[in-house]
């Protein structure tokens, strides 16, 4: 078995992905390739090479700006609106969870970010987290709860330490 993470193509078989969400597997079965054509967002797809049509887990990206976390002193000087990468959806087949996928494609999320940042400059990743729940798993990866609110928050900082370690 060898993991890959592409970006997602007319080859990927998005009918039959079901990570128990199904919000999640709509926008895989019927958003995510139009909007990654029409430069909306990018979603990419884990997939295993022995059976590269299948997904078995998958992310999407855009970019957004964000207020800056005022109550963080290095934020409290920078302007009312800061380029921030937005995770916008992370999911894993209920066939391959609780393998590390998810660590896995969060891992390539941090890795696209910080080649972004040296690109076109970003202040780190934002996710709008569904439920407490949510909150909690991406906690544990080192994000930041923001005002109290569902919103997630990682600095480019810490993505790059997190991927010297």
């Amino acid at each position: 078995m060898t993991l890959k993470i592409k970006r997602i193509n007319k080859q990927h078989n998005r009918k039959v992905f079901d990570c128990g969400q199904a919000d999640l597997n709509a926008y895989i079965t019927t958003t995510a390739r139009q909007h990654s054509d029409k430069g909306l967002s990018k979603t990419f797809v884990l997939i295993d090479d022995e059976q590269p049509d299948n997904i078995l887990g998958y992310y999407t990206l855009a970019v957004c700006e964000i207020q800056p976390p005022h109550h963080e002193k290095k934020f409290k000087n920078y302007p009312y609106q800061l380029p921030a990468l937005k995770l916008a959806r992370l999911a894993v087949d209920i066939n391959h969870q609780k393998k590390g996928y998810a660590r896995l494609l969060l891992s390539n999320v941090i890795h696209k970010a910080m080649l972004i940042e040296q690109q076109v400059g970003i202040i780190g990743i934002i996710i709008n987290a569904k439920n407490q729940t949510v909150v909690q798993m991406y906690k544990k990866y080192g994000f930041i709860l923001l005002n109290k609110s569902l919103n997630l928050f990682m600095p480019i900082e810490l993505c790059k330490k997190l991927k010297n370690q």
